[in-house]
């Protein structure tokens, strides 16, 4: 029976990246899909695959079943880890708040949320 909500933020894995921390980034997410409702996949997109990042997952594998992606823009410049840190800690005490539960691998992420009880 499913009741979990998830939030997965993934670290820095960017999608259009071809290494191995991407797949399984993907593989873990269509994973967590068994035990949950509901499972929102928050990654690095770059600017132009923004607004295309299903069609880009869908490209790596055709099986993979996720509904929600949140992209956040990814660019070359000084302090982007710092950026997606801070959106990705207030994605995590939004959602933390509806009921979902946050999943991931980022333990500098991971230390700030335990912190605000997430």
């Amino acid at each position: 029976m499913k009741h979990n909500k998830y939030l997965y933020i993934s670290g820095y894995s960017n999608i259009k990246s071809k290494n191995a921390n991407l797949t399984n980034v993907l593989y873990t997410t269509n994973s967590l899909n068994k035990f949950s409702k509901e499972i929102i996949l928050v990654v690095f997109a770059p600017l132009k695959y923004i607004f295309r990042t299903k069609k880009e997952v869908s490209l790596i594998d055709h099986d993979l079943k996720l509904k929600k992606i949140i992209p956040v823009p990814f660019l070359e410049i000084k302090c982007i880890y710092f950026f997606y840190d801070v959106i990705c800690l207030f994605l995590g005490l939004f959602y933390s708040r509806f009921g979902y539960k946050i999943y991931t691998r980022d333990c500098r992420l991971a230390i700030w949320l335990s912190k605000f009880k997430c």
